[in-house]
């Protein structure tokens, strides 16, 4: 691991800001070495504008976890609804242990950032935005 990180160590002069000359900072590796812990949580949550995925997993010798899966609704109806796994994550308490169900329970719905993802282009929208840019291009 301290090969790794010495070989993503950039290189060159840092400037920091914007514009001609501004040069990433930021190491290349942004991951972390899973096996440093032997007991560990990890909490995941996929979003994007149609769906949302969270899940909790707790090793303490054992993987055990629980998750969900939110579509948003379809037609005339708004807001989003549970497809899949428990709608308390304190359901799961047993399974993820009380103090992660708990911590689970606590985190906000991500609707804004769901909100500002844009959908998945269909056909018919790809044509519209091509026959929008041919009209832009030629005045």
């Amino acid at each position: 691991m301290q090969q790794q990180l010495q070989a993503a160590t950039p290189t060159g002069p840092q400037i920091p800001g914007t514009g001609p000359g501004a040069e990433a900072n930021t190491p290349a590796v942004a991951g972390y070495e899973r096996a440093m812990s032997e007991c560990s949580a990890t909490i995941t949550m996929h979003v994007t504008h149609d769906a949302v995925i969270v899940a909790a997993v707790l090793n303490m010798g054992q993987h055990r976890g629980a998750s969900q899966r939110w579509e948003r609704r379809r037609g005339s109806g708004q807001g989003w609804r549970l497809v899949e796994g428990p709608r308390l994550w304190t359901d799961e308490e047993e399974r993820i242990s009380p103090e992660l169900s708990d911590f689970m329970e606590g985190m906000s719905f991500p609707f804004a950032l769901a909100n500002m993802l844009p959908r998945k282009r269909s056909a018919a929208s790809a044509q519209a935005i091509a026959m929008a840019a041919k009209e832009v291009a030629h005045g």
